[in-house]
């Protein structure tokens, strides 16, 4: 009995430490991964820590009025050195977005995806899809990962860059998980849960062995805080119904008769 306790205090510590560390950090069932804040996003693929969307579909590109052709190119060479960190949408006009579970949450695109560039008549580009499914961005166009800096520039770091095209990845690319820690604070939370826990119990007295099962009902409630989106605590109560066991009870061949055992737990 204590043995099933110890086991599902352990399956629920784990369950619970695994959202912990994925918290800000939304996964789809195609593996596919969002953020919470476009901050997270960004602080991600800029330290290369990022999931890159994969698309999962696939659907032609789709001219649409003003549009006049289509270009396939990357999403570096259609102007996003580091790609994008753009929210996700639903289904419009004829094709999808992103899946539910990442809709509203902002996703890495790397800037080595295939885009479709549309292009009007004039050959300026107005819209710019995902390449292998078609698939809507936020807007006409995907929201570029951006630099953080944590204090303003210089005359001379201003000049320093005009001429260094090096100079902003060297000095930006560290700083963003930096500020973004700086801007999360502690947020508590409370949560509760309701299940159902399953035991057992064996007794033997030299002539009979009584084993039954039994399952009851089990709850939880506890706060938590949450410090970024890789760390928190929890501290919570869980309790349950008491089991009961029943069992029927042979003394011999010679003598039988059946009584009613009740055990508690």
């Amino acid at each position: 009995m204590k043995q099933s306790y110890i086991l599902s205090i352990a399956a629920i510590f784990t369950f619970f430490t695994s959202l912990i560390a994925q918290a800000g950090v939304t996964t789809d069932s195609h593996g596919n991964v969002g953020y919470d804040t476009a901050a997270e996003c960004d602080a991600a693929v800029l330290s290369g820590n990022a999931k890159f969307y994969q698309s999962f579909t696939k659907k032609p590109a789709l001219v649409r009025n003003g549009e006049k052709t289509v270009r396939i190119m990357t999403l570096r060479d259609a102007g996003y050195p580091n790609g994008a960190c753009d929210i996700g949408v639903g289904h419009k006009a004829g094709r999808d977005g992103v899946s539910p579970a990442l809709q509203g949450k902002y996703i890495p695109f790397s800037p080595d995806m295939l885009v479709n560039v549309y292009s009007n008549a004039a050959g300026e580009a107005v819209r710019i899809s995902m390449k292998q499914c078609d698939n809507w961005f936020s807007d006409n166009k995907p929201r570029a990962v951006e630099f953080v800096r944590n204090e303003p520039q210089t005359h001379e770091e201003v000049n320093k860059e005009a001429t260094t095209v090096t100079t902003p990845v060297i000095a930006t690319v560290a700083t963003p998980v930096a500020a973004v820690a700086k801007k999360l604070g502690a947020n508590p939370y409370v949560f509760g849960t309701l299940g159902a826990l399953q035991d057992g119990v064996k007794v033997e007295n030299g002539v009979n062995t009584i084993s039954d099962k039994d399952t009851s009902l089990v709850g939880q409630i506890g706060i938590g805080m949450q410090f970024n989106h890789r760390l928190g605590g929890e501290v919570f109560y869980q309790g349950a119904q008491k089991h009961k066991y029943l069992a029927d009870i042979t003394t011999n061949e010679a003598i039988k008769y059946v009584t009613k055992l009740t055990v508690r737990a």
